[in-house]
């Protein structure tokens, strides 16, 4: 039988070698300024109210700790109607996934704009959970809850499955925007998306909305429908 070979000690000075000062974590970027362009929706979605055009759009300026964010979605309905959101923040890294946002949000929902303070988280949450929570505070003394988390799952590796909850809510009635207190709407859909490259990937896929509470007696007064199923087809792409 041959001698087995002596375990090396290791010291102090090797260590010192291996994981020399000033590499704590994983500083890739280090202080390099970078930009992303998201588009996460531009498609086009039948409903009961006809044919409509769909967008949320993201995107980012910054280093590893700070970045400025600009986030806006919307649709624009057959009735010539536009309801949308634009919010700016400044987003800080709190932790490896997930970042503090404090900004400013501008609602436009027919001849009456609105403005609110806007604060919230955004990160990975586990099983891979990409998830905003935004607080929001009107200058009219409403407000607000929104939640949005989604995940890819990939089937092939071209081919994403993405299901996506969003869900409002708000502390007191908004006859003005149709939304009731407590929770106000949700919607599940699924989208399935073709990467046959990565930056440009189409999809198609169906969507479901349903109004809670009051927000369900606000759509029966004006004759909407309290649930409703949708086709969607469109295109994701990000720079």
């Amino acid at each position: 039988m041959l001698p087995r070979s002596p375990i090396p000690q290791v010291t102090d000075a090797m260590r010192a070698a291996a994981f020399p000062p000033g590499l704590d974590g994983h500083p890739a970027h280090g202080k390099a300024l970078r930009a992303l362009l998201l588009v996460e929706k531009l498609e086009w979605r039948d409903g009961a109210d006809g044919g409509a055009p769909v967008w949320d759009v993201s995107a980012w300026w910054g280093g590893p700790l700070n970045r400025v964010w600009l986030r806006t979605e919307g649709s624009h309905s057959a009735g010539d109607e536009t309801e949308a959101h634009l919010e700016l923040f400044w987003g800080h890294a709190i932790s490896r996934w997930w970042d503090v946002l404090l900004g400013i949000r501008q609602e436009f929902s027919g001849s009456s704009p609105r403005t609110s303070m806007a604060f919230g988280v955004q990160g990975l949450a586990p099983q891979w959970f990409e998830t905003q929570l935004t607080a929001l505070v009107s200058d009219e003394g409403h407000h607000g809850l929104a939640l949005q988390m989604d995940r890819d799952l990939l089937l092939t590796n071209r081919l994403i499955l993405q299901p996506r909850l969003d869900l409002e809510a708000r502390a007191r009635d908004e006859p003005r925007t149709g939304l009731g207190s407590g929770l106000s709407v949700g919607r599940f859909s699924l989208r399935l998306r073709y990467e046959a490259h990565r930056e440009f990937a189409p999809y198609l896929g169906i969507e479901w909305e349903w109004a809670f509470g009051d927000s369900a007696d606000f759509r029966r007064a004006q004759r909407r429908a309290v649930e409703e199923t949708r086709l969607v087809l469109g295109l994701r792409m990000w720079f």
